[in-house]
């Protein structure tokens, strides 16, 4: 669906397989995914690389307008999981969005 043909691109998403849900829970990784497939969307100077709740609410607004403004069928529940670093919700993030975009079962 998202796929644009470059399968290098693929093969980053890989090694965030060894994040751990607290690297993903500000958002900023996540962002540097997006901005792997939607380059001229995703300002990566916008995110702060930061742990506190401030900047992990920031980072995920404007992940969330991106979903919104592509119509990106992603479950807010998985983000919420995330940004709190509930148990599974990174890793569910992930492999959703690794399928949405690769159109592959991870």
């Amino acid at each position: 669906m998202y796929q644009n043909g470059k399968l290098k691109k693929n093969t980053r998403l890989f090694f965030l397989k060894f994040f751990s849900s607290r690297d993903l829970s500000n958002g900023y990784a996540y962002a540097e995914i997006l901005s792997i497939y939607f380059p001229k969307e995703i300002n990566m100077f916008a995110f702060i690389n930061g742990r506190s709740l401030n900047a992990r609410l920031m980072n995920w607004a404007l992940i969330k307008q991106l979903i919104a403004r592509r119509k990106i069928p992603i479950p807010v529940e998985l983000i919420d999981a995330t940004l709190h670093g509930k148990d599974g919700g990174a890793e569910g993030l992930l492999e959703y969005t690794y399928q949405l975009l690769t159109n592959k079962k991870y």
